[in-house]
């Protein structure tokens, strides 16, 4: 229940003495004027006709943001290089206040709004001061653990990502953390659980806040997106997800499209995507890089050799050629290790099966070594051209 002035207790409990049925369950005094209840439809609805509800609202389900699984082309030594150079860490690493120091988050307060934070990391331990949790409603702001599956660890990860500092640095690696949890086992919490942490967060007066969560519904004037707006009027930095669903209209759940906070999207490396073509060939084909694969540098011409299903006794004139190879028999890993072994520069796996597929290598080799259709390998295979490599 949202109201266009502040609301004291006695004044609530006046308005649901009639209501048999509906219990209050908590005040909020600074993200928003306004209360929550529980109690069937019948007694809301009559609860919303009072003169001073502005809004009514049902509760949503919150969940964390994750990132989507995304096959990628760099090895796994390389991705957190590639990944600060990207986000721009090391050019943030080097910048100086007015007074010549590093900028390192020393003096701010950063409130975290999650699943709570694993406060005895060796990471994190320096930084927490302290927080609240809201689903169980004390001042422990421990992640959900010994719930199997719906054991949580995103709120510490994020916490990390800001503030680390031990073996692992994050962004601002002196920077005080506090923790909210508002969301719980399996990393969900309700409307009320994220509006009470930001009313917290206001009344610590943190610097920042962050809320790495969100749900599908596209609503700037839903009662979170609301709070959040609140907070930047009390002058805090709110930053929030803009969710997993992707580019398009009406895909920014809420807080994201909160108007004054900042809601930020994905980013990917930027990256070639390798296509193979040649004359008489009815299309071009995309190559999928296996996850551990080396970059696939070769745009030259090349022969393609056809060297059945990859073992060491069919690698017979592969050198300085690139391999192609049915899927099967044996692993992605040995049959790359014969191919490069036997001199190859690069190996091609087409699908035993309809459509393409996905995969990884066990271990880093360095040739590249990537995934194609059944339809594909089949024309690869049935022909005797030359095979351009192209990156788009």
């Amino acid at each position: 229940m949202l109201t266009e002035q502040p609301v004291e207790e006695q004044q609530i409990k006046n308005q649901l003495k009639n209501l048999k049925n509906t219990k209050l369950r908590r005040i909020f005094k600074h993200a928003v004027n306004g209360y929550s209840v529980k109690g069937p439809v019948s007694e809301l609805q009559q609860l919303e006709k009072s003169n001073d509800i502005q809004l009514l609202s049902e509760v949503n389900t919150y969940k964390v943001e994750s990132p989507a699984h995304l096959p990628t082309r760099y090895k796994s030594s390389e991705s957190f290089i590639d990944n600060f150079e990207l986000i721009g860490t090391d050019t943030v690493r080097g910048l100086l206040d007015e007074k010549g120091n590093r900028l390192t988050g020393k003096g701010v307060t950063i409130g975290v709004i999650d699943t709570g934070i694993d406060y005895d990391h060796p990471d994190l331990r320096r930084n927490f001061a302290g927080g609240h949790d809201l689903v169980d409603g004390d001042d422990d702001p421990m992640e959900t653990k010994g719930a199997g599956f719906r054991s949580t660890l995103h709120g510490t990860h994020v916490a990390g990502v800001i503030a680390a500092n031990g073996r692992m640095w994050g962004m601002a690696p002196e920077a005080k953390i506090v923790a909210y949890r508002a969301l719980g086992p399996g990393g969900r919490g309700t409307t009320e659980q994220v509006i009470a942490a930001i009313d917290e967060a206001i009344k610590d007066k943190v610097d920042i806040l962050n809320l790495s969560l969100g749900n599908d519904v596209n609503g700037p004037d839903l009662p979170i997106s609301l709070a959040l707006n609140k907070a930047v009027d009390a002058g805090i930095v709110a930053v929030t997800s803009s969710g997993n669903s992707g580019p398009n209209r009406w895909t920014v759940g809420s807080p994201g499209t909160a108007s004054k906070a900042i809601s930020v999207g994905a980013s990917t490396p930027p990256m070639q995507v390798p296509y193979l073509n040649a004359p008489g060939l009815s299309k071009e084909i995309r190559l999928e890089l296996l996850q551990g694969s080396d970059n696939w540098n070769i745009t030259q011409s090349e022969n393609l050799v056809f060297a059945g299903l990859g073992t060491k006794e069919e690698m017979k004139g592969v050198r300085d050629k690139l391999v192609l190879v049915e899927r099967g028999k044996l692993t992605f890993t040995e049959k790359a290790k014969n191919a490069f072994e036997a001199g190859a520069i690069g190996v091609i796996i087409y699908n035993n099966t309809k459509g393409t597929f996905f995969g990884n290598l066990e271990e880093s080799l360095p040739i590249p070594v990537a995934a194609i259709s059944e339809e594909a390998g089949l024309m690869l295979k049935n022909s005797s051209i030359k095979i351009r490599c192209l990156s788009a």
